[in-house]
């Protein structure tokens, strides 16, 4: 026993205890002269129960003289004439009772409410070269200070083949289903409480796997009551709860105890998806960026959150989240945690607008779908979630998930004129936004009816010539060209990039979109040499104005190519159409469906096999206008 203390942390339920429990009948076989003694360390009169057992048991002098018996009891352990000894110190989860404070370095209420002369239990645990000390222990922290190392050994979740035989040995030979075994430990994480807990009830019930994952997968409540269940779980501390979500709730309370601000963080991380929650989230809510680290350090110590993919997100166990939960209801606490997340993530979601905020908006996605599940939220909460559902709706429209788009877009709109009334410019965005996903998906009858509302409202309340009215003028001239109404289409085309010129100047990104719209509709018309001038421009002045691997640019660039191809100049319409390729994997992904597209349109122009004159799609010069020009992620009120 060359190290005298040493502490293995973990989840709760994760395993700790039985494994001191496995380690102490294995010393006992190889070393019968080492006594063992158990302390139950969940709080102090346990603790001082535990080491007056010990006094008794041993028969240790002075027992009975009325005085400090713990003390005693540590005094004889430490005796040079005292045989090697093994105490095991089970569940020393509480700092405050272990040291008098918390992990921020002052007293806690509940440390000042009691007696001010009681001795901190840290001093009653014995140290001397002829004994150890194991300590479990939920908080890492803890295990640190008791044994004055920062080497504690963390209990790691169980790996697939170490859950299924956990579970096959608790079931017997009557389950034996390979399959359904992997669902179930795979549905509980690995967790071998909620693994126990599990076959416990497939036995009491006479139940099947196949039974017990049918309840399991029913919904969240559901799963929550089942791990609620309480049962008998051999080797653990009888006076307390097996069941798995009491076994969390212990933790909760006691890190809200001691530190309200990680409390606060494992409240607001529970209305997130449960993987990658950004740090920027945790960190906009008016903290100090102590309080954020102190908090996080906890919930990082008691291994309720772990380490992202990335350096700034955290993950949590998706058990641990729904019991949090469960928690937060049973304190009425859930609507107000649930909104503080919905806001933070309305408040954070960037402007897919711009181009650079992409990535993040896809990182962001998740937690989004994720705090829109929760549907009880109150009037206060409604301009966040219409505000998260306009700027999410604009970022799914540019990444062609238009299904999902049309469905936020609707919501936007219905409550804008809900709240705001029809013609409230916020309420126009909306519907210009939703018209322009009806176009996208083909759907030219509805746009059409839509777009129209709104030209006429905005010439009303804004004026004919402002920036706006001229967008939705522009996507009716798209329509009426997708409809093959080209002279309406060139007629109103000319105008609204005459008056696009005037009013924002030739290369405003609105202006360049203008002018793609009409060498779209010069195109159709068979009018090649205006609709190459007209691209020609656009996409030098989209360069220089928004780069060369802007979306915008790549749509103007594949426009162009397929100028030169309608033009029989196929060798210099391959070589333009390949760089778009190029840039598109890079800056879209291979995935994009924008990508995939013109992937598509190569392959079949290397092939020599596309028709010029029918097989043309105009799909890409509609998409390339509507990229822009959809205003979906207009921050409200802007």
């Amino acid at each position: 026993m060359s190290q005298t203390r040493i502490a293995i942390h973990g989840l709760g339920g994760v395993g700790k205890t039985q494994i001191a429990i496995e380690y102490a009948y294995w010393l006992h076989k190889e070393h019968p002269e080492v006594s063992m003694f158990w302390v139950h360390a969940s709080d102090s009169v346990r603790f001082h129960q535990a080491l007056s057992q010990i006094a008794s048991e041993c028969q240790v002098p002075g027992r009975e003289g009325g005085g400090d018996v713990s003390k005693l009891v540590k005094d004889w352990l430490e005796r040079k004439d005292c045989r090697p000894w093994l105490m095991i110190i089970d569940n020393a989860d509480d700092a405050e009772i272990f040291f008098g404070y918390n992990r921020e370095g002052s007293q806690s209420s509940t440390a000042i409410r009691r007696n001010a002369h009681a001795a901190y239990l840290g001093s009653y645990i014995p140290e001397c070269s002829h004994g150890a000390v194991l300590v479990t222990t939920r908080n890492k922290q803890v295990g640190v200070d008791l044994t004055r190392s920062p080497g504690v050994i963390e209990v790691e979740m169980m790996n697939q083949a170490e859950a299924i035989s956990l579970v096959r040995t608790r079931l017997g030979d009557d389950h034996q289903d390979n399959e359904l075994m992997a669902d179930l430990v795979n549905e509980l994480e690995k967790i071998p409480l909620a693994l126990a807990q599990a076959a416990a009830f497939i036995q009491k019930n006479s139940s099947s796997i196949a039974e017990y994952l049918e309840i399991l997968k029913e919904n969240d409540n559901a799963r929550v009551e089942l791990l609620s269940q309480p049962f008998q779980a051999l080797g653990r501390d009888t006076e307390v709860s097996h069941a798995v979500t009491a076994t969390w709730m212990v933790s909760f309370k006691q890190i809200r105890d001691q530190n309200p601000h990680a409390s606060n963080l494992l409240s607001l991380m529970a209305f997130f998806n449960r993987q990658d929650i950004p740090k920027a989230y945790l960190s906009d809510r008016g903290e100090s960026t102590l309080n954020t680290e102190n908090g996080l350090g906890i919930l990082k110590a008691f291994s309720l959150i772990t380490a992202g993919k990335g350096t700034q997100s955290f993950d949590m166990h998706r058990l641990v989240q729904l019991v949090v939960r469960k928690w937060l209801l049973t304190e009425d606490e859930d609507q107000r945690w649930a909104e503080t997340a919905l806001r933070i993530v309305s408040r954070l979601y960037p402007s897919a607008l711009l181009y650079g905020n992409w990535e993040t908006c896809a990182a962001y996605l998740p937690h989004v779908y994720t705090i829109l599940s929760f549907a009880e939220l109150s009037e206060e909460a409604e301009d966040d979630r219409v505000c998260l559902l306009h700027e999410t709706a604009g970022y799914l429209s540019r990444q062609g998930q238009l299904r999902q788009a049309e469905e936020f877009n609707m919501q936007v709109v219905e409550a804008r004129k809900r709240v705001l009334g029809s013609e409230h410019l916020d309420t126009l965005i909306s519907m210009n936004n939703l018209a322009v996903i009806y176009a996208d998906q083909g759907r030219l009858q509805e746009a059409e009816e839509l777009n129209v509302q709104v030209v006429e409202a905005r010439k009303r309340v804004l004026g004919a010539k402002h920036p706006k009215t001229l967008t939705s003028m522009n996507n009716l001239a798209l329509i009426y060209r997708d409809q093959g109404r080209l002279q309406e289409a060139e007629e109103l085309g000319v105008q609204v990039a005459e008056a696009s010129k005037r009013v924002l100047g030739a290369e405003h990104p609105d202006t360049l979109i203008s002018m793609s719209l009409l060498a779209s509709t010069y195109q159709d018309q068979g009018r090649l040499k205006e609709a190459e001038e007209l691209r020609v421009q656009v996409v030098e002045a989209s360069k220089r104005v928004l780069g060369a691997e802007h979306p915008d640019t790549l749509i103007s660039i594949s426009n162009l190519a397929w100028v030169y191809w309608d033009q029989g100049r196929s060798e210099e319409a391959t070589v333009l159409l390949s760089d778009a390729v190029e840039l598109s994997r890079v800056s879209l992904g291979p995935d994009h469906p924008k990508t995939q597209k013109r992937q598509a349109w190569l392959a079949d122009w290397q092939r020599e096999s596309l028709e010029k004159s029918s097989e043309r799609s105009p799909y890409m010069g509609r998409w390339g206008f509507n990229e822009s020009a959809s205003e979906g992620a207009v921050v409200q009120g802007s």
